[in-house]
């Protein structure tokens, strides 16, 4: 618990005691003749409050207060470190002993008050509550008699000498250090090089971190030595003797929170991980300012509704939370709208849902396009069209379907489904209220349907836009010798098949007539998607290319979570984008993320016990990972699948993995985006996202880590917000390399955490 220990003051000696705490950092507050110290650590027993109690007695020279105090609810104007205590202790016993004696004299103090040592110190153990003692104790029974023993067991595992300045050796913690770095990064240091630090507290501070580092007790020495620092009173503190001590006692590197720098600069833990960082771990260089959510909201319904009365065929990219109420802000429009909407969602799925909610709120006047899927046309047909969607003729679809009507029988089953799929599909682009559709279908959807209705595209169209597929060389060059394709086609894929690397393509325009496309079908090779794009790159046997729909050619209203404006100001530079974030609101729930492993696909195929363990922790969660091992986690939500999903809301969720694409598909959409690719290399580097600085195995070139970033992070707090953190008291688990917003990051392995 946090203490109080109180003091007797008296005012005739009121100069020197205030010099006493100038000198020492040891800040108290004066209160009814008492010195109140309010002591930063959580105190474990009475034994150690009162062996802390003791020293700043023989520091000050006075006795304990009659009165005693609890710590005020509110945190007081100053506090005051244990350690801070014990450093002043032992300066104050070199001064009033011969210095050739004082660590005798300092052992026989400390062996009077009873208390174990590590080396010239006190053993200060910390405990896995987070508060502090002298020696970790318990009751047990003799006889009729109740004593107190050792209690090892409530020891912390991070143990005293684990978070020490010094591991086993007396080695650095930090070797290779860069003081620059620090100089940098931390303000402390730079005032304490420059000469501008007042108070001795910070200089405790400073104190225990440079021992952490290699060469750090010299260069501490060196600075506290240096002209800028000769008219400082804390120059007179031993401060050599300390820093022995720190080094031979491995008193633990001291953190920032809760000191008067900690506000100033952008800081890890402490100092030292500040300046030099683990690979895995995360830092947060600005803390976010949350609003609260009603503020959140009403924003996004500003933005909307300015977006809504425009009149101009501008793209308006509104970014807002997952679960800040982008569904209703739309649907509340459609109920007082007097011109129809069209709604655009990524699934078929969330199509109906929505549809289903805007009926609850009584809108009437909807529809939704149709899913081929719940007609119930026989396999066959659909084994067919599936044929046309894989060789990239997706346009022809209709058409096939108007010529199998005309060859089926009217008894026929599939008759009547397929006219019904027929007339559902005219019915809804002819439809004069509101339309909900897909993605996929909104890129297909005629100019008169677009100019008639107002445009809100629910979540990032863009990978829907731009999409990667691949295909075998030696099928292509198979297709090509077949002799059933023109010769300006076969002249194509000659020039494709002879090539290597990455490639812009000049623009080709296509037709395929029916007995090409029959020829084709069952290849299981887009053709049509190759020879219409215009980048390509072909490696290891293998083409893969970019497929690019055209975006509508009207005013848009996008509302997501996870977008990236700049990508879409580098595709489209000759659209006009308007780009609004809405402030961020606190989320209700909580993220754990663990950022100890990338947690790709290559990780955890490699660590076949550590995907084994994962797969029981997260057995009473819903689990979001990779397809290729949803089998594994018994789930079947996976990465590319779950956006916008509203039935895993209220649950506590695990995101299993990182889900990095092939650099290809990174750079295939670097192209588009005008991305110079000829050194396109990733290597391990520290970078800086969102306010975060963390590892990933990324790009140099800016275009390309930013479409990298965008493809990860969207994928993952997509899967985040199903839980609805924002609105939901739950938690979502996140094993992961790249962090998420506002996770509380582990970089230590969650192996370790749960023995």
């Amino acid at each position: 618990m946090k203490r109080v220990i109180a003091l007797r003051y008296y005012q005739s000696k009121n100069d020197m005691l205030l010099n006493i705490a100038v000198h020492y950092g040891l800040r108290y507050t004066e209160y009814e003749n008492q010195m109140l110290f309010f002591i930063r650590e959580e105190i474990a027993d009475d034994r150690t409050a009162y062996f802390f109690g003791d020293l700043l007695c023989c520091i000050f020279g006075t006795t304990y207060s009659n009165q005693k105090y609890s710590y005020p609810k509110e945190s007081p104007d100053y506090e005051v470190g244990i350690y801070d205590i014990l450093f002043a202790f032992i300066d104050c016993i070199r001064n009033k002993t011969d210095e050739k004696h004082y660590k005798e004299q300092l052992r026989k103090v400390f062996r009077q008050m009873n208390v174990d040592m590590n080396e010239n110190l006190p053993a200060i153990h910390p405990l896995k509550d987070n508060t502090y003692t002298l020696t970790p104790t318990e009751s047990y029974c003799s006889g009729y008699d109740v004593k107190q023993r050792t209690a090892n067991w409530k020891l912390s595992g991070n143990t005293q000498k684990e978070q020490s300045v010094r591991g086993k050796n007396r080695r650095a913690t930090y070797r290779n250090f860069k003081w620059e770095s620090l100089y940098e990064s931390c303000s402390l240091y730079r005032d304490f090089v420059e000469g501008d630090i007042e108070t001795t507290e910070s200089i405790y501070l400073l104190a225990r971190n440079l021992c952490g580092a290699e060469k750090g007790k010299q260069k501490f020495l060196e600075i506290m030595d240096s002209e800028k620092n000769s008219d400082k009173h804390y120059r007179f503190i031993s401060w050599k003797e300390i820093l022995t001590a720190i080094i031979k006692d491995d008193v633990p590197v001291a953190k920032c929170e809760s000191y008067e720098y900690c506000d100033l600069c952008s800081h890890a833990d402490n100092m030292l991980s500040t300046a030099k960082p683990t690979k895995r771990e995360v830092r947060v260089l600005k803390k976010e300012k949350y609003v609260p959510i009603e503020t959140a909201y009403q924003a996004l319904q500003n933005a909307f509704y300015r977006a809504i009365e425009s009149q101009d065929k501008k793209i308006y990219i509104i970014n807002g939370q997952t679960a800040l109420g982008k569904t209703s802000t739309y649907i509340r429009y459609m109920q007082e709208s007097q011109k129809p909407v069209l709604i655009a969602v990524p699934t078929h799925e969330l199509k109906e849902q929505i549809i289903r909610d805007a009926k609850d709120c009584g809108i009437e006047d909807i529809c939704g396009t149709p899913d081929i899927k719940t007609y119930g046309i026989s396999k066959e047909i659909i084994d067919e069209m599936n044929d046309i969607y894989c060789i990239g003729a997706g346009i022809y679809t209709l058409r096939f379907l108007s010529s199998k009507l005309m060859e089926l029988n009217r008894t026929s089953p599939d008759y009547y489904k397929i006219s019904s799929y027929l007339k559902d599909c005219k019915r809804s682009v002819r439809f004069s209220g509101h339309i909900i559709t897909t993605h996929a279908r909104l890129l297909r959807m005629p100019q008169m349907v677009l100019e008639s209705h107002e445009v809100i595209i629910d979540e990032d169209i863009l990978r829907s836009v731009l999409r990667t597929e691949s295909v075998d060389i030696k099928e292509v060059k198979k297709i090509r010798n077949s002799g059933i394709l023109p010769e300006y086609i076969s002249s194509r894929l000659g020039e494709i098949c002879m090539m290597r690397g990455y490639h812009a393509m000049d623009e080709l325009d296509i037709f395929f007539d029916e007995n090409q496309l029959e020829t084709l079908m069952g290849r299981n090779a887009n053709m049509y998607g190759l020879l219409k794009s215009r980048y390509i790159n072909i490696a290891k046997g293998k083409i893969t290319f970019l497929i690019e729909d055209k975006l509508p050619d009207c005013k848009l209203i996008i509302l997501s979570a996870t977008i990236s404006h700049e990508l879409y100001k580098m595709i489209y530079p000759n659209r006009n984008i308007y780009y609004y974030e809405c402030p961020r609101a606190k989320y209700k729930g909580k993220v754990v993320q663990y950022t100890d492993s990338s947690y790709s696909r290559y990780a955890l195929n490699e660590n076949y016990d550590k995907k084994k363990l994962l797969t029981e922790l997260c057995k009473h969660n819903e689990v979001i990972t990779f397809k290729s091992i949803e089998n594994e986690f018994h789930t079947r939500y996976h990465f590319g699948n779950i956006e916008g999903m509203n039935h895993l809301k209220r649950k506590n969720l695990s995101v299993v993995g990182l889900p990095n694409l092939d650099e290809t598909v990174y750079c295939l959409y670097g192209m588009r985006a005008g991305a110079e690719i000829k050194k396109a290399v990733m290597y391990p580097q520290r970078i800086i996202y969102r306010n975060k600085s963390f590892y990933l195995n990324t790009y140099k070139n800016e275009v390309l880590q930013m479409i990298q970033i965008w493809l990860i992070s969207s994928q993952l707090e997509q899967a985040v917000g199903r839980a609805r953190l924002l609105r939901e008291d739950c938690m979502v688990i996140v094993y992961a390399g790249f962090p998420v917003e506002q996770a509380e990051y582990i970089d230590k392995s969650f192996v370790q955490n749960e023995e």
